[in-house]
């Protein structure tokens, strides 16, 4: 659990949080870019967040820590900043 989450837990118990978040659809064609979880060895898309980041900053970043890569973002669904 990421030290932000644990910090909102240690305050609110266990109702429920709702938290932001952003999802990467990396397609090569048809195929999608996944990512095994080390903890559970289950395959996911890549993604997270970080407390005051914008969506392509954390997006970026997100990407760039899972596998190197470094990403051009085309663009941003359903993202309230990104709609302004």
């Amino acid at each position: 659990m990421a030290d932000y989450v644990a910090s909102l837990r240690s305050r609110i118990g266990t109702d429920f949080l709702l938290l932001p978040g952003v999802t990467a659809v990396i397609r090569d064609g048809q195929n999608l870019l996944l990512a095994r979880h080390r903890h559970s060895g289950l395959w996911s898309l890549i993604g997270g967040v970080e407390p005051g980041e914008e969506p392509a900053e954390s997006l970026a970043r997100e990407v760039l820590e899972a596998t190197g890569a470094r990403v051009r973002i085309r663009g941003i669904v359903g993202s309230t900043r990104a709609n302004r």
